[in-house]
């Protein structure tokens, strides 16, 4: 166990079979590296149980991730809790977090900016209480992602299921991407926009804009549950669709596809949907 008090852990290493707990109060995590490797026969070797402090952060790179000194945490195995101490303030900044197994607890932050956070097995919830910002998450089942503003050019992306992505604004530029054998998409859902790239190789269900604007590429890949059950957009919705089964709703409270306000005519990408797709416009549709 690590604790320290009104400091940092600056530009420094933890090397061990075990990192059980690293409790920094009144300073932060920065600059720095922890590593926990699996020694064979030993019990709970190659995990990370937690990491909290004020903040992880970098403050020799200014978000250059080519920085000589990387800020980086990995476990061989596991990895539990990596949390700031108070969420509503505490900021994960250019950080490299990666796992040979699970996050078996959650990350938990204010903002996530700028880190690459990988999982050979699953993850469980990565939650920032503002925003997710250019920050890729990988793993082979990704649990929840939340956000309670805006997830902004980032990706998320899974060997596997990928089962909650929300945010209590917007999705904007973002690329979710649930590839191979078990690959779906359960749901997707933000207060306002939604932009960017979906793709599963398996079904995906419900892709959900409360207040405001759709504009995706959804692509689905396998032939025999590569389906999408809903769209809905509280406003405008925009669509280029390869999805290799069935479409069920596609419902939109403005317009489905784009048209020219001079001439009326579609100008969208909206692909013709597979046939008995129901669409439901409070204003019109165009392709």
């Amino acid at each position: 166990q690590v604790t320290i008090t009104n400091s940092s852990f600056t530009r420094s290493r933890i090397f061990a079979t075990l990192i059980n707990t690293v409790q920094i109060t009144g300073g932060s995590w920065d600059a720095s590296q922890a590593r926990a490797v699996r020694v064979a026969g030993q019990n709970d070797s190659g995990l990370i149980r937690s990491i909290r402090d004020d903040n992880f952060r970098h403050s020799t790179t200014q978000g250059d991730a080519l920085s000589n000194y990387v800020s980086s945490i990995r476990a061989e195995l596991d990895i539990g809790n990596l949390t700031v101490n108070n969420p509503s303030v505490g900021v994960i900044s250019d950080q490299f977090i990666v796992a040979g197994r699970a996050l078996t607890g959650s990350i938990n932050a204010r903002d996530i900016l700028r880190s690459s956070i990988t999982f050979a097995a699953s993850m469980t919830r990565v939650n920032a209480t503002r925003d997710i910002i250019q920050t890729t998450v990988n793993a082979s089942r990704v649990a929840t992602i939340n956000a309670g503003r805006n997830i902004i050019n980032s990706t998320i992306a899974a060997n596997g299921a990928i089962e909650t992505v929300t945010a209590g604004g917007s999705i904007d530029r973002v690329r979710i991407d649930s590839n191979g054998p078990d690959g779906r998409i359960n749901t997707i859902t933000a207060a306002n926009s939604i932009s960017g790239d979906v793709l599963s190789s398996g079904p995906i269900g419900t892709v959900r804009a409360t207040a405001g604007d759709i504009d995706l590429t959804i692509t689905t890949t396998d032939a025999t549950d590569g389906t999408l059950n809903t769209v809905f957009a509280g406003r405008d919705l925009n669509l280029s669709m390869n999805v290799v089964g069935i479409v069920t709703t596609l419902q939109a409270g403005r317009d489905i596809g784009r048209r020219d306000p001079g001439t009326g005519a579609g100008v969208g990408q909206l692909a013709n949907p597979p046939s008995g797709t129901q669409m439901n416009a409070g204003g019109g549709s165009y392709s």
